[in-house]
């Protein structure tokens, strides 16, 4: 599965604002990191105007580096300050939504039995899975993010697949509460 440039610009624009690491306490429960997610997705908007840009990046698509340029969506700043009060820190709270969406977003598409280019293969997942694990395991914001894939999806009413997938995942977690970090 290659890599998504919103989500790549999301997390590296998420970790560029803060080095928070502690979930908040609003969303421990993941059905409110869902909530989140659905809400400000898509926080970023791929450009091509180099004079309007809130991050840039060369990224890999289809085998070539290319930069990727992305502008941040304002509503977000108002969508975090209503769902994430117990942050004061406003670049606090947009880090954690961008690094939120993004682990979500990887998560999501992982489960998913189908991408745009086709069907989702137990080997595609394993794959991705295999790319997904060493962010999540240096920022838990994004594993968090990742955690709440399932909810995510359901809120949207989006079918999941977990063929290939391993058993201890963090896409596999099924108690609906954080633990505290």
């Amino acid at each position: 599965m290659p890599v998504d440039p919103v989500v790549y610009l999301a997390f590296e624009l998420g970790r560029e604002r803060s080095d928070i690491s502690k979930l908040p306490v609003s969303l421990r429960d993941r059905a409110a990191r869902a909530r989140l997610v659905q809400e400000i997705d898509p926080p970023l908007e791929l450009i091509s105007n180099p004079l309007d840009h809130d991050i840039a990046r060369a990224v890999a698509v289809d085998g070539q580096r290319v930069l990727a340029m992305a502008r941040l969506d304002p509503r977000i700043v108002e969508i975090a300050a209503r769902l994430i009060p117990d942050v004061t820190d406003e670049r606090a709270r947009l880090s954690i939504c961008l690094r939120l969406w993004a682990g979500c977003l990887d998560g999501a598409k992982i489960i998913s039995p189908e991408n745009r280019s086709g069907p989702n293969t137990p080997d595609s997942r394993a794959r991705a899975h295999a790319g997904m694990v060493p962010r999540a395991a240096v920022d838990p914001i994004y594993a968090a993010g990742a955690e709440a894939a399932v909810a995510f999806k359901q809120l949207r009413t989006q079918p999941t697949c977990f063929d290939g997938i391993p058993a201890v995942s963090i896409l596999r977690r099924s108690s609906s509460r954080e633990q505290t970090r």
